[in-house]
């Protein structure tokens, strides 16, 4: 073999190397690349999966929770109880009333059954604000579906018409009684708030402001007495719970449901909280430990699943952010 000869041979063999390493690069990157898509499918599967959970969770726990408040399994007993408990309600709060009549009751498929009750009851506002005070903060599973006022010609009382929905829930395991748990939707604490904010009012006429007031003479220096230390505000904090983790990576977003209101806060890394007295910045989200990390006047805390905003536990250091 000639010298030209073994040159041609040694190229014509680099040549078909260099072709079969290419070759084998190619089939080497497209091997990984179906490999990152059927990563990120399996990833978009399981995000979905376990949203799906979450909220599978989330409704058997609403239900449970339902059971518990729902009247006594059996209509007839539930039927009698309630109409005593509200005939109860009116008489403690000095109303006169002539009877509380069961309309019916109506079952709405394998769901719950549907009892309703009408009244018609008088007496002062102070009084019919006490009524509807202990009906709201009742936490069983009822609401008013009529509410009539009408003013009385004998000195400022008021008639009341309504009419009541209670439920049962199927697969509530009470036999008798009624839930004695307290609800937690009214906005305002106490009672005396609310005929606070009523006193002096007729609620049939339109507001009229008060005459600006008079001038008060030059104060006498006197020595004052220390004040009374401010009641605490009411707080939706308490009351403001993380309920979600959804999403993967840099995409998860928690959701804090806030009871008092009724509302859910949907927050990514970043988005500022101002909930009641609560005031901060989502540090982080932990799908894995389930645990959402909030910032707030310079401390981190760590707000475990289920738990309020003002339940957060604070966290030592930041080396976990």
């Amino acid at each position: 073999m000639t010298q030209r000869e073994r040159v041609l041979l040694i190229g014509v063999i680099l040549t078909l190397a260099l072709w079969g390493g290419w070759k084998g690069l190619q089939w080497r990157q497209q091997a990984m690349s179906d490999l990152r898509s059927e990563q990120r499918a399996l990833d978009q599967q399981l995000a979905a999966a376990d949203l799906e959970r979450l909220k599978t969770q989330r409704d058997i726990e609403r239900l449970e929770q339902w059971q518990q408040q729902s009247l006594p399994a059996d209509t007839q007993v539930a039927q009698t109880e309630y109409r005593a408990w509200l005939m109860d309600q009116l008489n403690e709060a000095g109303l006169s009333f002539n009877n509380v009549r069961r309309v019916g009751a109506r079952p709405e498929g394998s769901a719950y059954t549907s009892i309703t009750y009408t009244a018609h009851a008088e007496g002062k506002v102070p009084q019919l604000t006490k009524f509807l005070y202990s009906f709201y903060r009742s936490a069983q599973l009822h609401k008013l579906t009529r509410l009539k006022l009408d003013p009385l010609p004998d000195g400022g009382a008021v008639a009341m018409d309504i009419t009541v929905e209670s439920l049962i829930v199927d697969g509530t395991t009470r036999k008798e009684g009624l839930s004695e748990g307290e609800s937690d939707r009214l906005a305002l604490g106490e009672l005396a708030d609310y005929l606070a904010s009523i006193e002096g009012r007729n609620v049939f006429v339109e507001y009229t402001p008060p005459p600006p007031p008079k001038k008060d003479p030059p104060p006498q220096v006197a020595e004052k007495r220390p004040e009374p230390p401010p009641k605490p505000k009411f707080d939706d904090a308490k009351h403001a719970h993380f309920t979600a983790v959804v999403g993967k990576g840099d995409a998860q977003q928690a959701w804090i449901n806030v009871r008092t209101t009724g509302k859910t806060l949907y927050v990514s890394e970043g988005d500022a909280i101002k909930v009641g007295q609560f005031d901060g910045t989502v540090k982080s989200i932990d799908a894995a430990a389930r645990r959402l990390y909030i910032e707030s006047e310079g401390k981190v805390y760590g707000v475990p699943f289920g738990a309020s905003l003002s339940e957060g536990e604070p966290i030592d250091g930041d080396t976990l952010l």
